[in-house]
């Protein structure tokens, strides 16, 4: 008695499996994990910029208002505005950044130095660097001293 073998013994399918589908997921859930975090910090890094950049403008036109004064002016009182900065951003001696990330204000206006504070909103007060929280940052001028703090978000 003789056997008769099947010539094709295995079928092939094409197609993926249960398993393996569940595998390529759980491997997206783990980048995903890895890399939105990552993404957001870096939103808020970037973010920071414009409080940043609008205190240095502030502080240039403290600087350019004290060469002809005997004072450094209070934020109502600024003569000038970059052109970045939106047309009703000053309001009641408190300037909204353009993408109103950042309040800001300017105290302790004297002869020989000024404090300016600027302070997030929305998401960006979760933003900081290295464990440390970047709001408020303020940039104070107090004679021939400048003091940025906190220092890691600068």
């Amino acid at each position: 008695m003789k056997m008769e073998f099947d010539k094709k013994p295995f079928v092939k399918t094409k197609g993926f499996t249960l398993i393996e589908l569940m595998i390529v997921i759980v491997i997206i859930g783990v980048v995903l994990g890895f890399a939105i975090p990552s993404y957001i910090s870096y939103v808020q890094r970037s973010n920071r910029t414009e409080g940043i950049t609008t205190m240095q403008a502030l502080q240039l036109a403290e600087e350019k208002f004290r060469m002809t004064n005997s004072t450094y002016q209070t934020l109502s009182s600024v003569s000038f505005v970059p052109s970045f900065w939106p047309s009703t951003g000053i309001t009641s001696g408190v300037l909204t950044t353009e993408n109103s990330l950042y309040t800001i204000v300017i105290t302790g206006t004297s002869a020989t130095g000024y404090t300016i504070t600027a302070t997030a909103q929305g998401d960006q007060v979760n933003d900081d660097a290295g464990g440390t929280a970047c709001t408020p940052m303020t940039l104070v001028v107090s004679g021939y001293t400048i003091t940025k703090s906190p220092t890691a978000c600068w």
